[in-house]
């Protein structure tokens, strides 16, 4: 892709957040368009955003709707530091975990930007975006920052939108129908956190909310309705870490070993709320290892 034509210090800041590749094509100051990579000026002050990792990754394999959220439970229940990188197509993420808690996101998406979240949220305009950035002239500057001392966002509201934006970035995966994952164990983030995302089961439950609607839930235990649910001893625990809201926890008590997602679904096919979330808490505790699925007898 192209972008520009932008500053030197602004290219510099957007591979840092890894909003751009070094392979996309650039133009800086109104200059000829040419790759990030080969700016001589921007590897040699900044050589560490053309590094690649150097270490085998810990895990990687291909990811789907059926495993995304397993991915994100298994890093929260395991306390893993360290980065996932995600790719889909041209999309490229970065989310870096300390102790399961979700630091740091990048993403070469331009609608993940800042200034774009802040937009879309309608916190600010874009001539707002524009004001702020003419005083962002350095890698180290933020936009953040900037609009706070315009008087365009107060302390408060700024970090609220840092918090939401780095959870968004996250909560966007979620939506992906396939991709490919890597972690490496033990990579901390470059920089420090600008946002705290929360407790990542609990968000990865949010992320099962907004982008998995009865339909899909219905599609992907298509095959498996008839199966017999194997439920874990007492469910409790892991559906508070989650964070379960009262509508699903009153519902979660009627999935238990030895009945079909089947019969569940028949008893309660007077309401869709109720079918949801009887899927959506199945689907939550086979992501997370509490519920697994026999095959009835031939």
């Amino acid at each position: 892709t192209v972008f520009g034509p932008v500053d030197f210090d602004r290219v510099v800041s957007l591979l840092a957040e890894r909003a751009i590749g070094p392979r996309e094509w650039v133009s800086i100051n109104g200059s000829d368009w040419m790759r990030a990579e080969d700016v001589r000026a921007i590897v040699d002050i900044q050589p560490s955003l053309f590094e690649t990792e150097s270490s085998r990754p810990l895990d990687d394999g291909p990811v789907n709707r059926f495993r995304l959220p397993a991915l994100f439970f298994r890093i929260a229940q395991s306390r893993l530091t360290g980065k996932l990188k995600l790719t889909a197509n041209t999309i490229q993420k970065e989310l870096y975990f300390d102790k399961g808690e979700l630091r740091l996101a990048h993403s070469n998406l331009k609608s993940d930007l800042f200034g774009s979240f802040l937009v879309h949220q309608g916190l600010v305009e874009p001539t707002h975006i524009e004001r702020a950035l003419e005083r962002v002239t350095t890698p180290q500057s933020h936009l953040g920052h900037a609009l706070v001392e315009l008087g365009i966002l107060n302390q408060t509201a700024l970090n609220e939108a840092l918090n939401d934006h780095l959870r968004s970035r996250a909560l966007e995966i979620m939506s992906w129908k396939e991709g490919w994952f890597e972690f490496f164990e033990g990579l901390l983030a470059p920089r420090e956190a600008e946002g705290r995302a929360g407790d990542l089961a609990a968000l990865t439950m949010d992320g099962i909310r907004h982008h998995y609607n009865l339909g899909e839930l219905r599609r992907l235990f298509d095959g498996l309705l008839e199966h017999t649910l194997i439920i874990g001893r007492d469910t409790g625990p892991i559906a508070a870490k989650i964070g379960l809201q009262s509508d699903e926890e009153r519902v979660r008590p009627a999935l238990r070993s030895n009945v079909t997602l089947k019969a569940l679904l028949d008893a309660a096919a007077a309401s869709e709320a109720t079918q949801l979330y009887i899927l959506r808490i199945a689907f939550a505790l086979h992501q997370t290892d509490h519920l697994a699925l026999r095959a009835p007898r031939s």
